[in-house]
């Protein structure tokens, strides 16, 4: 179905912790991993905010990351992912997430911002970039996508990673058919980051 998309939305409001003003609910705890989902107001999609512990340093993480050409060894069902632009505080990357029949695959061209807050603290800001590509023969291109990784280092030399999530897929997948399904994604994504942050793959 369309879960596949649901690694690539993150944050519209661009909030860089979970906001006390969101009624968020908790709907999955397991592996290190916290997943929240909420309703918020003109937005028929629920948001995510989701955490997790990654067994590696925050210089690992953040590396892993700033990769975008390897998105489909973790990001869920990502079909492709390649680096269009790169500077030293700026990716601009290309993906495409796959959907199984008798859905589109959904593609995106996204904007990476990287503000190093501190030795211990980073936010990676991103959004989707309208009309930098031509739009693709029997894709859909993603109308919204904003994102906002917050990485912390811990004084175990973990990294604490966190992130919000909106999602709006294009095309017509209704609300209804997608908000149950919602934190699937996040989950499997995060599961896997911790898996290659590990060095198990």
């Amino acid at each position: 179905m369309w879960i596949p998309l649901l690694f690539i939305y993150f944050n519209a409001f661009w909030a860089d912790v979970k906001s006390d003003a969101i009624p968020w609910k908790l709907v999955r705890d397991e592996s290190s991993i916290q997943v929240y989902t909420a309703n918020v107001e003109n937005d028929a999609f629920k948001h995510i905010y989701a955490t997790a512990v990654l067994p590696a340093s925050l210089e690992k993480v953040l590396d892993i990351i700033k990769n975008v050409n390897q998105y489909k060894n973790w990001g869920y069902y990502c079909q492709k992912s390649e680096l269009l632009l790169a500077k030293p505080n700026e990716i601009i990357f290309y993906y495409v997430s796959d959907v199984p029949w008798p859905l589109s695959k959904r593609d995106l061209v996204s904007q990476m911002l990287i503000h190093e807050i501190s030795s211990n603290e980073v936010i990676i800001r991103s959004h989707q970039l309208d009309n930098y590509l031509p739009l693709q023969h029997n894709l859909v291109r993603i109308p919204q996508s904003n994102a906002v990784w917050h990485l912390k280092a811990m004084p175990n030399g973990f990294t604490r990673a966190t992130y919000t999530l909106q999602l709006n897929p294009g095309g017509n997948i209704p609300a209804w058919i997608v908000n149950p399904f919602i934190a699937i994604g996040p989950f499997a994504t995060l599961k896997k980051l911790q898996e290659i942050a590990a060095g198990k793959n």
